[in-house]
């Protein structure tokens, strides 16, 4: 009996041992095929990094399918391209320069070696030209550049061009102004006269009204660690004005006709901050600017008048603005460039 007892706990701590074994031999092989696996994937990742790295620094194949459009939608026929595609040190940059003209349906393709993308420029008579950047290592795939290409197919560029007016206007008032007057206090402008309609400046009509609130004992509040609120309201009555970004791209920037609709009478720009923080800011960015519909016309017209403001700053008593004002009453074209003081339309 002792001799089969033994014999069976013998069996028992061999079955043991053996599972205790098999148990490690698995866990190995999961540790090992792991490893393997990361070391796959890591070995993936840095084949196509640096093959992304190769193609931006040697080039690879991109084609660019242009479609050139007004803005209606109808494409333009025989406007004028030209491209830059980014060429690798060791290229001629001529290599990468190709001109040509949209065909019957507006299109123009090109197909060239660059190492990360396509400067392009647009441009047809009776329009504004627009320009731009198209990358193309944004779209790389580890697929595609096995083949030294950017992309499986061309990429597609829409470019909408805006038209210039046909009609010239007799003269437009293009001006860049600072204005000063009391607080909390609604004030009149006139764009014709370029200054604040009377008793704070000579204008005879008020086009727009402005309203300025806020301390203007800036230090003390700082100081004493308050807030400070500097708020600026403008104003069209029984008119109206809407909030736009500039476009990207393009010579003309800004709407060159004013919309049929206005979001308000009234737009309001808050800016409040303590010593050491910025509280709220609602002041236009530096790429928006305001279009505007006065119904103050002068000379007994019944028509109102249209025009826009940009890089307006402001402060207690106070503000600064770039403007351009259609003197035509009726006539919504605002095609001016008022970056540079220069009337577009003539």
């Amino acid at each position: 009996m002792i001799n089969m007892k033994n014999e069976t706990e013998r069996r028992q701590s061999f079955c043991w041992i053996g599972l205790v074994v098999l148990g490690l031999l698995l866990i190995a092989v999961s540790a090992v095929r792991s490893t393997n696996g990361n070391s796959h994937q890591s070995s993936d990742r840095r084949t196509a990094g640096q093959k992304r790295f190769e193609m931006e620094r040697d080039g690879a194949v991109a084609e660019v399918d242009i479609l050139v459009k007004d803005r209606f939608g109808m494409p333009i026929s025989g406007a004028s391209v030209h491209l830059f595609f980014n060429q690798p040190k060791s290229r001629p940059e001529k290599h990468g320069l190709f001109d040509g003209i949209t065909d019957g349906n507006g299109r123009y393709f090109a197909r060239a070696k660059t190492t990360y993308a396509c400067h392009w420029q647009v441009s047809k008579e009776g329009f504004y030209p627009a320009r731009g950047i198209l990358p193309f290592s944004n779209h790389f795939t580890i697929e595609q550049a096995k083949e030294g290409r950017w992309t499986a197919s061309p990429l597609a560029l829409e470019v909408i061009l805006d038209e210039r007016s046909g009609a010239k206007l007799l003269h437009g008032f293009i001006g860049i102004r600072d204005l000063s007057f009391p607080t909390n206090t609604w004030v009149g402008f006139d764009f014709e006269a370029n200054d604040c309609v009377a008793p704070y400046g000579l204008g005879k009509h008020s086009h727009l009204l402005f309203q300025s609130t806020g301390s203007e004992e800036i230090r003390h509040v700082f100081q004493l660690g308050g807030i400070w609120t500097n708020r600026l309201v403008i104003a069209a009555p029984g008119g109206g004005m809407k909030l736009l970004s500039e476009k990207e791209d393009t010579d003309m920037p800004f709407c060159h006709e004013a919309p049929d609709s206005f979001s308000s009478e009234e737009l309001e720009f808050t800016y409040t901050r303590g010593r050491d923080r910025i509280v709220e800011d609602t002041r236009p960015g530096k790429k928006e600017y305001i279009v505007f519909q006065s119904t103050i016309p002068p000379k007994n017209s019944t028509e109102p008048h249209y025009g826009i403001i940009r890089n307006l700053e402001f402060w207690p008593g106070g503000l600064r603005m770039e403007y351009f004002f259609n003197p035509i009453p009726g006539d919504r074209r605002t095609d001016a460039d008022i970056r540079s003081g220069r009337d577009l339309t003539r």
